[in-house]
Parts: structure tokens; C-alpha cells; sequence
């Protein structure tokens, strides 16, 4: 776990099976609720899932951001979480989305480009994914 470096942002992504296959509208609520409290902690991200799969990335203050690792850890809806990422940035990738929903779309797994989002996210423009955000797309997602 990387400490704080004046000026730096922590970002750590995992990835988790759900215990249970969650719904668009059970998604959407707890996104919604996960959104709330990522704001008053200084927390942005974006998640994938496809309803039975989590891949995450957060950024934050490190303090903050081990308390909420600490939280999934413990959330009976999340197996196998295993973290990929954990490093300090110069800057957010995902500023302004306190919790950003991505979900798959039709039945299949999470697509293997939509995982490499994590490790492009940081080298991409992020004015880019704005509108269409055309290669989540073709990775066979949309942006909620």
C-alpha cells in the first residue's frame, strides 16, 4: 500500500466475483449510494460490471481509500476480491465521477479490453470519453 505523497493521489483498482447476480436497477442503486458517499470522502472512480463481475478503480487520499478497500473487503456482495493496481499519481483519471458506471451489455463476461481500461485510463485524455466513449463500446459496454 503506497503512502501519501504531498500532491499525489492514490489510485488502486481490483477485480471480485458477486456472491449473487445483481440487476441493472440493483447496480444502478448501489452505484448511485456508493457515488453519495465517494463525494464527501474525496473519492472518484468507475466500476464495470456485468452483473456477477466487478472490476473497480478508485482514487483518493490513501487514508481514504484503504478505509473503503477495508469496507469491500468485508461486503458479503464481493468474492475473490484481488487487487491489481495500488500506486500513487500526479493526478485523478477519473476527476468528476465520484463512481462511474460501466455495464455490460448482453451476457457474455467482461470483455478483455474493457479490463485494460485500468491501466489506459491514466495515458487517456479524459475529454475523449466523453459522448460515445467508442471504445468501451465496442468492448461491448455502456456508459450508465
Amino acid at each position: 500500500m503506497p503512502s501519501d505523497a504531498r500532491g499525489m493521489v492514490r489510485r488502486l483498482s481490483y477485480r471480485s466475483e458477486a456472491t449473487r447476480t445483481l440487476d441493472a436497477g440493483e447496480i444502478g442503486a448501489l452505484v448511485q449510494s456508493a457515488a453519495a458517499r465517494n463525494a464527501e470522502r474525496g473519492i472518484t472512480g468507475a466500476l464495470i460490471s456485468n452483473g456477477t463481475m466487478y472490476r473497480q478503480w478508485i482514487e483518493g487520499a490513501g487514508e481514504a481509500i484503504e478505509t473503503l478497500l477495508d469496507a469491500l473487503r468485508r461486503d458479503p456482495r464481493h468474492d475473490a476480491l484481488t487487487v491489481t493496481e495500488d500506486a500513487l499519481e500526479k493526478e485523478r483519471a477519473f476527476a468528476g465521477w465520484h463512481m462511474q458506471l460501466f455495464q455490460s451489455v448482453g451476457d457474455e463476461a467482461l470483455a478483455p479490453e474493457a479490463i485494460l481500461l485500468g491501466r489506459m485510463a491514466p495515458g487517456l485524455v479524459m475529454e475523449d470519453w466523453g459522448g460515445q466513449l467508442s471504445g468501451l463500446g465496442r468492448a461491448g459496454l455502456v456508459r450508465q
